[in-house]
């Protein structure tokens, strides 16, 4: 997902779910704004191996960024989400952490 925005959902503003029991690691958010949602602003928590990058999220009721760890986010931006910036799930590996921006 490039360039996209999600705002003002009633629930999470970008999820990645599981559809007929098949996920696929190595999904990529890019340039992605989620603002506002009532849940979390990108939601990325059903399956390792994926990346947040360059998004930003503002006022979602939950995380901003709920990764599944091993993942990776980098050079985000958060500000004002309700149960966290950065929320990582624990997995076999730890998450990559790169330049988020979170005041």
């Amino acid at each position: 997902m490039i360039n996209s925005e999600a705002n003002s959902n009633a629930a999470t503003g970008i999820a990645l779910s599981v559809i007929g029991g098949i996920l696929t690691p190595g999904n990529q958010v890019i340039e992605t704004q989620a603002n506002g949602n009532g849940g979390n602003g990108i939601d990325l928590s059903a399956e390792a191996g994926n990346s947040v990058t360059a998004s930003t999220a503002l006022r979602n009721g939950g995380a901003w960024i709920l990764l599944a760890c091993p993942g990776a986010a980098a050079s985000n931006t958060a500000k004002l989400n309700g149960s966290g910036n950065l929320v990582e799930v624990p997995g076999s590996a730890p998450c990559a952490n790169v330049d988020n921006t979170a005041p």
